[in-house]
């Protein structure tokens, strides 16, 4: 069993939660040029890490499965999980700013500030840091827009489950808007009713449009436990919400953000090294992570990168149907091939 260890870091927006797993390499004692691979994984919107193992366990397995190489850090986003909200200033709670956030662990690894991987040969040598950032729904926005922030500077993507963007983004963030109205409106206790009602009525399928009073509709998410979600375990989770000023920061987020635009993707692309790969992983049938957004990103990595050609794969882009698979081969070993080129790159 992989033992996680628990570390609270600065950055500029407040108190931030990590789940650690050293790398293997740490313990090495080569005097040799240090190469030290590291995945940081950002989770979806109420998806901290704790909750998230309850929700789709698979994504923990998934980032378990990761070479051992690899330090895997598991992010507990601004105002989500045990990470703080800051000064609860809400334009830190887009996706930009979470991506921000990715490129300030980077900045704490690079200058040995993190202290469950602090090693003294960083401070002796010519250490290079090899970062593959990570993320589903709102933790791949925000890995995304770090990219865009730091394209050079990494060597790997991988990314989950891309939420609704750009076309798509304006009705979706409506919803989110919605949100934030009524729970100014009625109030948290009855908010957390309303929003628990709803997820209800997704187990039972009896939710529509015409019932969710211009809010988050059912359609958004269809089918969530055919798609391999534990509602149940959401519906928990908004019991257990508590603090209305947290819930309302991440609605704003959500009610503000979008992707990167179009062309500054584009342009981090074409800036990179050809050799960087990359690997999209969307799922059928799930309005609020719509296939057709990662579609668009699996066509400008392949027309302004060509990453494809160059590693020898038909695709860069596995569609997934459940949860579920995440934990098998056909979507593990080329998660481990991306790891492994890493390592092998350099980059």
């Amino acid at each position: 069993m992989t033992e996680w260890e628990e570390e609270f870091i600065d950055l500029p927006t407040g108190e931030t939660r990590l789940l650690i797993r050293p790398s293997s390499l740490l313990n090495n004692n080569n005097d040799e040029v240090f190469y030290h691979p590291v995945l940081i994984y950002q989770h979806g919107m109420f998806l901290p890490t704790d909750h998230e193992e309850k929700v789709i366990p698979q994504i923990k397995e998934f980032l378990e499965s990761s070479r051992e190489e690899f330090t895997v850090i598991r992010v507990d986003a601004r105002g989500q999980g045990k990470s703080s909200i800051g000064n609860g200033d809400e334009k830190n709670f887009n996706w930009e700013a979470m991506g921000k956030d990715m490129t300030s662990i980077m900045d704490l690894i690079d200058n040995n500030q993190i202290q469950t991987i602090k090693n003294s040969k960083f401070e002796n040598q010519d250490q290079k840091n090899l970062f593959v950032l990570s993320g589903l729904s709102m933790g791949c926005a925000a890995t995304v827009h770090s990219f865009v922030q730091e394209s050079n500077r990494l060597s790997g993507l991988v990314l989950i489950l891309a939420p609704t963007a750009w076309d798509l983004r304006p009705k979706e963030a409506l919803k989110y808007k919605n949100d934030c109205l009524l729970l100014e409106e009625i109030g948290l206790e009855e908010f957390k009713i309303t929003k628990i009602n709803r997820l209800k009525g997704l187990i039972s399928n009896n939710n529509n449009d015409d019932n969710d009073n211009g809010n988050r509709s059912s359609n958004t998410h269809n089918n969530w436990n055919d798609l391999g979600f534990n509602i149940q375990a959401i519906i928990e989770f908004f019991k257990e919400q508590n603090d209305k000023e947290r819930l309302h920061c991440n609605l704003v987020g959500a009610a503000t953000s979008d992707f990167p635009n179009k062309q500054d993707l584009i342009t981090a692309f074409e800036s990179v090294d050809h050799r960087q790969p990359v690997l999209i992983l969307p799922i059928n049938n799930d309005g609020g992570h719509p296939l057709s957004v990662s579609q668009q990103v699996n066509d400008m990595l392949t027309t302004h990168h060509h990453v494809n050609q160059d590693i020898g794969k038909d695709s860069s882009i596995i569609v997934v149907n459940n949860m579920k698979e995440f934990k098998e081969n056909h979507i593990l070993n080329p998660f481990n091939d991306l790891l492994t080129q890493v390592i092998n790159n350099k980059l």
